[in-house]
């Protein structure tokens, strides 16, 4: 059954090979529109480079 997914949060995926995830997070604004800080969407994830992931061996 598919997790339910936070407020702000559309989509999220698993990928096992590469122990990843990915998800997509709503924007405020359309990308490259003014006042547009992302516009690639590549610059948020700083803040996630100390979540600690369990890894199974």
């Amino acid at each position: 059954m598919p997790h339910a997914l936070p407020a702000g949060l559309t989509d999220f995926v698993e990928y096992d090979p590469a122990s990843a995830i990915k998800f997509t997070i709503l924007r405020l604004r359309p990308s490259g529109s003014p006042g547009d800080a992302d516009i690639f969407g590549a610059q948020q994830y700083a803040p996630f480079l100390d979540v600690e992931v369990d890894i199974p061996d």
